[in-house]
């Protein structure tokens, strides 16, 4: 296979997976799905993301990707811990992401995979925020606004 072609495949793959994550994303996560429409005994877990902007506000973007591989890593350690072989995981936007996994172990990774993300993600504010126990951000207006932390919510 000359350059050409490797590259060519190469570029196909990253198109179709999360830049920052490495997971599917897209096409792949439309291609799994259509899959699995027509199997019996599957689950699909919706994962998603709340009270990311504020973070980013105050960390910044490169703050953010920091977490989003932390979400990455979370969920593909329960895959490994709790799932089988077959089981999928997908970045399907900006803060969400998507497991098929076995219905009979799909209770117990979302309930691993809430409670440690919200506990866990914590680590990644200042400690003065920490010690607030709130994110403190000054809108257009200069207004005060405060969020929670970031927590992760699964259906």
């Amino acid at each position: 296979m000359n350059a050409v072609t490797k590259y060519i495949r190469r570029a196909k793959f990253e198109n179709l997976t999360n830049p920052t994550t490495g997971l599917p994303s897209g096409k792949l996560i439309e291609e799994q799905l259509k899959t699995i429409k027509n199997q019996e005994n599957w689950t699909l877990l919706y994962i998603g993301v709340y009270d990311m902007e504020p973070f980013k506000e105050i960390q910044g973007i490169v703050a953010l990707d920091d977490v989003l591989l932390f979400i990455a890593t979370v969920l593909k350690e329960s895959i490994e811990k709790h799932g089988t072989l077959n089981d999928f995981i997908g970045h399907a936007g900006s803060n969400d992401f998507i497991i098929v996994t076995q219905p009979d172990v799909a209770s117990v990774i979302c309930h691993e995979v809430t409670n440690r993300f919200n506990k866990e993600v914590q680590v990644f504010y200042p400690f003065r925020v920490r010690q607030e126990g709130k994110v403190i951000t000054i809108d257009s207006r200069g207004n005060k606004l405060e969020s929670p932390f970031m927590t992760l919510s699964v259906g």
